[in-house]
């Protein structure tokens, strides 16, 4: 039968160096607390004063910092019915950054003395025409920073005004110009002079014709005799055989070829008169689609000028709802984490101090 084992725990025996080291490092929780409640006084003296101190920091020093926000939108410009941005985005935001806003920061500071130098942001979504111009600032100098930043944009817009009335001016001068020549169309004696000019040119040409029909007659009754009249002395020796004589079958091909060629004159100057006529019936319409053709030019011209895009403030100078950084309430919090802190770290360095001063007099 099977004895039964002495369950009783057997004591652990350390050698007395070991057994002196873990007495001497053995750290109590519950009697730390006891001790630590004896300096209960420095905690609360110790945590109370930072309190008081961090809240009256908080609430009547400390001030909220807000972002004040103002977007411009770049306007675009017609080049040669390309639409184009009046300047580029990074080109706008190194001008401001490199100019526009230092000269009126240092305006700024002259005017308002009372203002500490400050930082403009400049900033622009990913390819966007926007650009945001920031500061940070108290509730309290909201007024005077969105006066501040609608002069930087107002200077913004005033330079892209320059721009886009440099790139207009010769369009204007275009309009103009095409605005005359319509006032000039649309006068009743413009008209009226194209209808003499073409009537003076119908004369010219009834006359011509008549010339060349009496020139007809005159070699129709004339005959050969006619033509040989009227021929210079270089001619006539164009007609004459070699023994001096008129030779009767040149000369007639002379006068054959003479007539025909005035009937052909005869033909054309028909022709022109007619085509005269014809042009004298539709003037007045050529000349109304002339009206027309120079009114759509100039409605192009103006439809360029009304593609330039001024460049606009998209939002005014607005506040951020949240503070930037810490706000009043979670510095309180911070400020009451930090005094509990200070007071227990000022509790520790009283049981320290104590706890040297028994030891030095165990000592002595």
């Amino acid at each position: 039968m099977n004895e039964p084992r002495n369950t009783e725990a057997v004591p652990v025996v350390y050698p007395p160096y070991l057994a002196a080291a873990c007495q001497d490092d053995e750290i109590s929780l519950v009697d730390l607390w006891i001790e630590l409640r004896r300096y209960r006084k420095v905690f609360w003296g110790v945590f109370l004063l930072l309190l008081v101190i961090g809240a009256m920091f908080v609430l009547l020093l400390f001030q909220e910092k807000y972002r004040l926000n103002t977007a411009i939108q770049i306007g675009t410009i017609d080049t040669g019915g390309q639409i184009m941005k009046i300047e580029s985005t990074e080109s706008l935001k190194g001008k401001l950054t490199s100019a526009i806003i230092p000269a009126k920061t240092t305006e700024w500071l002259k005017r308002n003395p009372q203002l500490e130098k400050f930082k403009t942001e400049v900033s622009s979504p990913k390819n966007s025409d926007v650009v945001i111009i920031q500061n940070k600032i108290t509730a309290a100098r909201q007024p005077v920073f969105s006066d501040f930043q609608q002069q930087v944009a107002r200077a913004v817009l005033d330079d892209h005004r320059q721009l886009v009335a440099l790139r207009q001016a010769g369009l204007r001068a275009e309009l103009r110009a095409a605005e005359a020549d319509l006032a000039i169309l649309q006068d009743p004696r413009t008209l009226q002079s194209e209808v003499d000019k073409l009537k003076l040119q119908i004369a010219t040409a009834e006359q011509k014709l008549k010339h060349l029909q009496t020139t007809q007659k005159v070699l129709e009754l004339g005959g050969k005799e006619a033509v040989l009249r009227s021929m210079t002395d270089e001619q006539k020796q164009l007609v004459l055989n070699r023994q001096g004589e008129v030779d009767d079958k040149v000369l007639q091909a002379r006068y054959e070829e003479i007539l025909l060629n005035n009937l052909l004159k005869q033909d054309q100057q028909q022709l022109a008169m007619e085509s005269l006529q014809l042009n004298l019936d539709d003037v007045k319409l050529a000349h109304q689609r002339k009206i027309e053709a120079q009114q759509r030019k100039i409605d192009d011209i103006r439809a360029k000028l009304d593609s330039f895009n001024l460049s606009r403030v998209v939002s005014e100078p607005v506040r951020s709802i949240d503070p930037t950084g810490l706000s009043q309430k979670l510095l309180l919090v911070l400020v009451v984490f930090l005094a509990g802190f200070a007071g227990f770290v000022a509790m520790l360095i009283a049981l320290f101090r104590d706890r040297v001063r028994e030891r030095l007099l165990e000592q002595q």
